[in-house]
């Protein structure tokens, strides 16, 4: 008897936890119409006179910290249960009262019951390091707190008007792409394929299972089944990290990591880890690295290639084999 009033007693002590700890939302409405102007709360929809409103502006607090903002020009209730039409849409995100990422759209649809929003159409997200995406679906999820988008996206780097040729010029198209509204990045999958032109890399082709872009840098990174192409080879890993200066945005390095392979005219690079350093034009091979070209192999601690004169430094050289060398 005593064991079920303890256990009945913990769970009213964590029932009240619980509710102490729950995330409290908060929406106000500001709109306009011929009739009426003002600010209401959800329950008060209802009670607007007339089905189209003008100006509609949406605020959402979570736990007394704006969440997100939406603005439309032209708001229709579309069933009278308080899901709205909307034209001229444009939605702010904000992690920590700062504006994140903002979404525009000419069309969504607004459940104001469960706070739901769907984007049709041509939409445009920009981020504050001024890289973008475009695509023709897109959610946002409450409850996940989550925007999310199942067609293809097509994701852009900023780019250097001054100067285009020393920027990244980086576009990264995916079939999925998903994003927590707090999170510090933005992540792609199903299809990834990206494309970076630069003066001093030329042009480089990567594709992945999925990829992950920072909302707050120009660092990309991808994930399993990596393989990129480049002009002086190709390079395939399990994880691939683009390092980009953060003001000219040009790409610094490339670091491959896992089961990292690299193919160079009649030259063969395996290791653990390795680097492509566009500033020494060198690429360092590192954990266990080893080089095959024609019949010898060659091992050693560290071995650091130069991509243009195909210049050789190995470190530690553990095997220099001249027979019976293979893959």
């Amino acid at each position: 008897m005593k064991r079920i009033l303890y256990i009945f007693f913990f769970l009213i002590f964590f029932g009240y936890i619980l509710q102490l700890y729950k995330p409290k939302v908060i929406q106000l409405f500001n709109f306009s119409n011929n009739q009426e102007s003002g600010i209401i709360l959800p329950s008060q929809l209802k009670e607007i006179s007339t089905h189209t409103l003008n100006d509609m502006h949406v605020v959402e607090a979570y736990n007394e910290t704006k969440d997100w903002e939406l603005f439309a020009d032209i708001a229709k209730n579309i069933r009278g249960e308080g899901v709205w039409n909307l034209k001229g849409v444009k939605v702010n995100f904000y992690n920590e009262d700062k504006i994140d990422f903002t979404v525009s759209g000419d069309s969504a649809v607004y459940d104001s019951s469960t706070r739901g929003l769907n984007f049709e159409g041509d939409i445009v997200g920009t981020m504050t390091n001024q890289n973008s995406f475009a695509t023709q679906s897109l959610s946002y999820n409450p409850f996940l707190r989550k925007v999310i988008s199942d067609t293809p996206v097509t994701f852009k780097s900023k780019i250097n008007k001054s100067s285009p040729l020393e920027s990244n010029g980086m576009t990264l198209n995916a079939h999925k792409m998903e994003t927590h509204i707090v999170s510090q990045d933005i992540l792609f999958s199903e299809g990834v394929n990206g494309h970076y032109s630069n003066s001093e890399t030329g042009n480089i082709k990567i594709s992945a299972v999925s990829a992950k872009v920072s909302k707050q840098n120009q660092n990309v990174e991808f994930f399993d089944n990596v393989v990129m192409f480049w002009p002086q080879g190709q390079f395939e890993s399990d994880y691939l990290l683009i390092e980009s200066h953060p003001v000219t945005q040009k790409i610094e390095n490339i670091l491959f990591k896992g089961n990292v392979r690299l193919h160079m005219d009649n030259r063969f690079a395996s290791c653990g880890k390795a680097r492509l350093i566009i500033s020494s034009q060198a690429i360092e091979l590192d954990e266990n690295p080893r080089i095959i070209e024609n019949q010898n192999q060659i091992e050693g601690e560290k071995i650091i290639i130069n991509y243009l004169d195909n210049s050789v430094i190995v470190n530690k050289m553990k095997a220099n084999l001249s027979e019976g060398a293979g893959r």
